[in-house]
């Protein structure tokens, strides 16, 4: 397992709950019909995994630049 995989799964923790959350109330304060929230909250559960991964695979890197620039033969 690389350096950057193991950071990239600590920051998907992080980064997951916050997107979730923010879809979610969306999903809430916009749809009125209780069987549409149903379907988009699924879809929203799917939308966050596709965009939390991704994103924290980009942040992990800068999360590490410190070390590298101080260390840069680790």
């Amino acid at each position: 397992m690389s350096i950057r995989f193991a950071i990239s799964i600590l920051v998907f923790l992080l980064i997951a709950p916050t997107v979730f959350g923010a879809g979610l109330v969306s999903v809430l304060m916009l749809t009125e019909d209780s069987g549409a929230r149903a379907y988009a909250i699924a879809a929203v559960v799917v939308a966050t995994v596709l965009i939390s991964a991704p994103l924290s695979w980009l942040v992990a890197p800068r999360l590490r630049s410190r070390f590298l620039r101080q260390h840069p033969n680790p």
